[in-house]
């Protein structure tokens, strides 16, 4: 009974880890291009779970105190009684009252990845602090356009070299890169791509043509080669024009992740 309370509490304390860092890799940042060994995860939920308890025991002192110290003398002592004890002090304080503020606790975390994450998006701190924050593969970054010396407001163009089937070789597609899928070992699944268009012929006999359809889904598999080519306008004179134009890119960035 005293192993199954003990490992109760761990698995309980490391719960708003787990969802902290479910939380973070989310949106924008994908969890397969984080690279994250097994042994790795688990030691960021363990990092990031210490904090949230401490934080959570030290904003509601009152509510958290008995349990927390009754659930500590039974991963401590080995007395017989400490698991019936911890059983008392939970019923005596309130069921619905503990889970109720151990809800709050999980939700509180999952918040707080969500809006770490949007912040470290929108200050561009993976790029400032890439040993820590950075994905892994290149390529993220250069399909978005998200790169040092380039503006916020881009416009990612891509053309695209893709392997066809049979006799029919390879065709060039061009257009805007919209979104992207990735494969959980970190690869391109596929892209999506607006305002496509697609070449036909070679050399002097090449001819564009526009495909109709509002998006474009290249199978990351078919492709041979990206190159790409970003387009931007250049920020208002003036500046308090500039101002509005670099804060607005600012919160667009925080509140809907664009590059």
């Amino acid at each position: 009974m005293q192993i199954a309370v003990s490992t109760l509490l761990i698995l309980l304390g490391l719960i708003p880890g787990i969802i902290f860092l479910n939380s973070y890799y989310g949106g924008k940042f994908h969890r397969e291009l984080a690279s994250l060994s097994a042994l790795g995860e688990l030691v960021l939920y363990v990092v990031w779970a210490l904090p949230i308890d401490a934080l959570a025991l030290w904003l509601a002192p009152t509510a958290f105190d008995e349990i927390a110290s009754t659930g500590l003398g039974v991963l401590i002592h080995s007395q017989q009684d400490a698991s019936r004890e911890f059983h008392d002090r939970l019923v005596s304080f309130g069921l619905v009252k503990v889970a109720f503020l151990y809800g709050g606790v999980v939700l509180a975390a999952g918040m707080l990845g969500l809006l770490v994450r949007r912040i470290i998006w929108a200050a561009r701190m993976d790029l400032k602090f890439p040993l820590f924050l950075r994905m892994k593969p290149d390529w993220y970054y250069v399909l978005q356009g998200r790169l040092k010396g380039l503006p916020r407001r881009v416009i990612p163009y891509a053309d695209v070299l893709v392997s066809h089937p049979g006799d029919a070789g390879t065709r060039l597609y061009v257009g805007v890169v919209w979104d992207f899928e990735v494969t959980r070992g970190g690869d391109i699944k596929s892209l999506v791509l607006v305002a496509t268009k697609r070449y036909s012929g070679r050399g002097d006999q090449a001819t564009i043509k526009d495909i109709l359809g509002e998006r474009f889904i290249v199978l990351g598999a078919t492709i041979h080669s990206i190159n790409m080519r970003y387009a931007h306008l250049a920020p208002p004179a003036g500046w308090w024009a500039k101002l509005r134009y670099r804060l607005n890119g600012l919160w667009r960035s925080f509140a809907f992740e664009e590059p």
